[in-house]
């Protein structure tokens, strides 16, 4: 008994730990956007990476969504001025939050993390979006979020069968920006005409002769 209670606190404090990796779940979102005629740019924020994009009179803002009430409530507040909130899990896409399948999924990929195994799941995508738009013409299901790897471990990775935008290092480049602690995400909106191209987020850093 006094195993079970040494162990149990254990495997419940697991799922504080690690971090999901937003910023590649934008940038596979971007990348699916792109091939759809959308112009996109994959945003750094310092609470929520996520994807601007744009075609036509269609502005949407995506992100995977938090957990964590305050920090969604964030996004749609910043993203008032764009549209209202839907969020999108597993083929489902609606005004509410889904409630506790989304939080015990995303307890277990942090304890398999904690472990040394990378394990995909279905993210929930909160989207902003204005009237134009029509979401229905996204495949938000096929994206899948993986969590931010542990420096210094080994890992084990697990590769969902429904996971389409991990298997070529070629994709469609899109446009990072960093934007500060102060700045919004309609500001980021305002200035999409205005970025400049990235670099392919997977290429490493290499002298460039002049």
């Amino acid at each position: 008994m006094l195993i079970g209670l040494t162990i149990t606190p254990k495997l419940i404090g697991v799922g504080r730990i690690g971090e999901p990796d937003a910023a590649r779940l934008a940038r596979d979102m971007a990348a699916a956007l792109t091939a759809r005629g959308f112009r996109t740019a994959v945003v750094a924020h310092h609470l929520f990476d996520h994807v601007v994009a744009r075609r036509g009179s269609c502005t949407l803002v995506a992100t995977n969504a938090l957990t964590q009430g305050y920090l969604r409530e964030r996004f749609t507040e910043e993203t008032a001025a764009i549209g209202p909130t839907y969020y999108h899990y597993r083929g489902a896409t609606g005004p509410s939050f889904p409630r506790f399948i989304p939080v015990v999924s995303e307890r277990l990929q942090n304890w398999a993390n904690r472990v040394g195994i990378a394990v995909p799941r279905a993210p929930v995508i909160a989207i902003a979006a204005s009237p134009a738009c029509r979401l229905d013409t996204v495949d938000w299901a096929a994206f899948r979020i993986w969590p931010m790897p542990q420096p210094g471990r080994r890992y084990s990775f697990s590769v969902s069968s429904g996971t389409i935008l991990n298997r070529s290092p070629t994709r469609p480049t899109s446009a990072t920006w960093k934007i500060g602690a102060s700045s919004s995400l309609l500001m980021a909106t305002m200035t999409f005409e205005s970025f400049m191209p990235a670099r392919c987020w997977i290429a490493p850093e290499m002298p460039i002769a002049i």
